[in-house]
């Protein structure tokens, strides 16, 4: 049996060779778990309790009763087979001990009571939440007590390899539990923050033993001794948020800091003076969020610059041919909102925009062409190189939809995976024959072959028809999301109507490119009721229904 977000319960027979669908009486389409004991099969749906099958999933009966809280996340069986539990969103945990005829609250003890997931082990059961970490209850659920015990909950925005003795440590920076360290290839982590009063990590740098780290809030940190301690290198640097780093070279045979920060900021003594670039670049070029090197032909650096729009759907690529010192903007602006990642070798300039896909410049970034053949996602997150077998550079961009890999210089990307990790990815580090992906809380690696090799045609990924999705969640209060799919490039109009035909509001009216989209809604503004959302495209309406309650 299958569970899937937005079309119910679906039966396979055959080992999954072919799967029938199997949710009668159900009438939710979001489920979202699965559990079974004996005879007995029961379905979890998203605001529509616990559904009970006893005849492989034929018919679903509604059992639901005393289960104050419907909407339902996660179910577990004790160890005995008797005991079902229940997870819910904001209702903790119920027990049923008589096949789900009955609930009943079991949350003492429970200081988070939305619940991510449930596992049943031995006498004890676990209860996984959603921002409180893990509970354990020994006696079904009677009580629960908090097993922490060094579990953190990082969301990791940046990472960086470097060399140590013969091998190699990476250090993770997160979200507000500062930076793990890592020296056996990411099998384990320590957390490594003694001095960094701000845990908010932007951004990571090397030079020469140096570590370097970005923060918000707190400006730059320093580390002399591969990131046991940390001190703070501000003297000069008046802007509190550091986005980027790069260490560069000084045309002197030594290194220079980069620190992108509401305009760009140089340091030649390795952090201990900063002084602002220009006296003017903070409103000229506005916050920077990523650099980029690549060597001339006359064996200098160029340094790329990419930034945060100061106007509207306008950003700008910047370019510095004397290691850092003076900045010229290239050609005309990208019509996007943020510049997430740049890319550069040879003539080759990469810039991953966050809403515009990916942009290439063959002539160092004096004109710009959309890049985006291949490419089902143009909300870019990361952007990295590595050289192919041919002499030439691959290129790995991380989008929402997976890992894309260009092997033509951008010309045509292909997709590689679309597992969890592929997915979720927001920063990429290549380390010798090694990639590695910051995903969420966590930190994941794969051989670069493998990622060649599992190479997808993009003519798989393409929808297959014009489908419109059942919003989720719904009802809700106050945001939803809706999720739509072009089989082909199109002219696409998604408004919300009210109940009278009413236009209430608008979010696409504007030609589309195939692949698949989300539109999130903010109802906070409507009252509560029954609304309508219509998609148009190629000659095709098609309209669901979507409930806002507060």
């Amino acid at each position: 049996f299958a569970a899937t977000n937005g079309g119910g319960v679906f039966l396979s027979t055959n080992n999954g060779a072919g799967w029938v669908e199997a949710d009668s009486g159900i009438g939710h389409p979001y489920v979202t778990a699965l559990a079974v004991s004996g005879s007995s099969l029961f379905a979890a749906a998203d605001y529509g309790g616990v559904f009970r099958s006893t005849n492989n999933g034929t018919s679903w009966t509604n059992v639901s009763s005393g289960l104050a809280n419907t909407c339902v996340t996660a179910l577990a069986f004790s160890s005995n087979g008797t005991n079902l539990f229940a997870g819910t969103d904001g209702g903790g945990v119920f027990l049923s001990t008589d096949n789900g005829t009955n609930w009943a609250a079991v949350s003492y003890g429970l200081t988070n009571l939305h619940i991510l997931s449930l596992s049943g082990s031995g006498a004890s059961v676990f209860a996984g939440t959603n921002g409180g970490g893990v509970f354990l209850s020994t006696n079904n659920g009677a009580s629960w007590n908090p097993v922490n015990t060094g579990l953190d909950f990082p969301f990791v925005r940046s990472l960086l390899a470097v060399p140590n003795g013969g091998g190699t440590k990476i250090l993770a920076g997160t979200w507000g539990a500062g930076i793990y360290l890592s020296t056996n290839n990411g099998s384990s982590w320590t957390s490594v923050n003694s001095g960094l009063v701000c845990r908010c990590v932007n951004a990571l740098a090397a030079c020469d033993s140096n570590l370097f780290v970005g923060t918000n809030g707190c400006a730059a940190f320093e580390s002399t001794d591969g990131g046991a301690s940390w001190g703070q290198i501000n003297k000069g640097m008046d802007s509190p948020n550091v986005y980027a780093l790069a260490v560069v070279p000084n045309g002197q045979g030594g290194t220079n800091i980069l620190a992108g920060a509401g305009g760009i900021f140089l340091s030649t003594n390795s952090g201990a003076n900063w002084v602002r670039l220009n006296s003017d670049n903070r409103s000229v070029m506005g916050d920077v969020h990523a650099f980029a090197m690549t060597g001339t032909e006359s064996g200098t650096t160029k340094i790329f610059a990419g930034n945060n729009a100061l106007d509207i759907h306008q950003v700008q690529v910047f370019v510095s041919g004397d290691n850092g010192h003076s900045w010229t903007q290239l050609g005309v602006n990208i019509d996007a909102t943020r510049v997430n990642a740049l890319a550069a070798f040879d003539v080759y300039v990469f810039v991953g925009t966050d809403n515009r896909g990916i942009f290439l410049s063959t002539d160092g970034g004096m004109h710009w062409v959309q890049r985006n053949n291949g490419l089902l996602d143009y909300s870019v997150n990361a952007l990295t190189t590595s050289a192919n077998d041919v002499g030439g550079m691959n290129i790995y961009a991380a989008t929402s939809h997976g890992i894309f890999l260009s092997t033509d210089c951008g010309l045509n990307w292909r997709l590689t995976n679309t597992d969890q990790i592929s997915t979720h990815a927001q920063s990429l580090a290549i380390c010798r024959d090694r990639m590695f992906a910051a995903v969420s809380a966590s930190v994941w690696q794969r051989p670069l072959s493998e990622i060649v090799s599992g190479l997808k045609g993009t003519g798989d990924n393409v929808p297959l028809r014009i489908s419109l999705s059942q919003n989720y969640p719904n009802p809700f209060n106050p945001s939803t999301t809706i999720r739509f799919e072009l089989p082909k490039d199109a002219n696409v109009s998604l408004k919300v109507f009210n109940t009278l035909g009413q236009l209430i509001a608008t979010f696409i009216d504007e030609p589309k490119r195939a692949g698949v989209y989300r539109v999130s809604w903010n109802a906070s503004a409507v009252p509560s009721g029954s609304y309508f959302y219509r998609l148009s495209t190629g000659g095709i309406v098609e309209t669901k229904k979507m409930i806002v309650v507060k």
